[in-house]
């Protein structure tokens, strides 16, 4: 090429050229920038809902063990003490776990029945007292 060409080609602008030359604008093709602000959102709400089915509790109590496992939730009793107090029902021979929470004399008759079979040391010792407590005292 020439130097007058290099030139010319320098300094020609866009604006000079005429419509024939001119390549059409067309859209683009690709995803716009909205939808990728509501990927996370989308994602995030997923989540939200397939989180709190899973957490769902169910209504419905079909076995003593079950019942055993809803007091325990509705008197806050962390999953030692859940655990602690199947192994006493097991080993009182408690047809009905949940018996233990009618009354504090059943409790403790139910404990002491354990106690015969099982050796509990003291953490266990302590953590029975303190369900005593926790399912007997009024909260105030």
């Amino acid at each position: 090429m020439s130097f007058t060409n290099l030139a010319l080609i320098a300094a020609t602008r866009v604006e000079d050229l005429t419509l024939a030359y001119r390549a059409p604008v067309e859209e683009e093709a690709g995803v716009s920038v909205v939808w990728w602000i509501m990927v996370p959102f989308v994602a995030l709400a997923v989540g939200l809902i397939v989180h709190r089915t899973c957490r769902k509790r169910r209504h419905t109590v079909e076995t003593p063990n079950d019942l055993l496992r809803e007091l325990c939730y509705a008197h806050r009793i962390n999953g030692t003490g859940r655990n602690l107090l199947g192994v006493v029902a097991e080993k009182a021979a408690l047809e009905v776990p949940a018996s233990m929470f009618l009354a504090m004399k059943k409790y403790d008759a139910a404990v002491d029945a354990a106690s015969k079979h099982v050796k509990f040391d003291r953490h266990d010792q302590a953590m029975l007292r303190m369900l005593r407590r926790q399912l007997f005292t009024l909260s105030r």
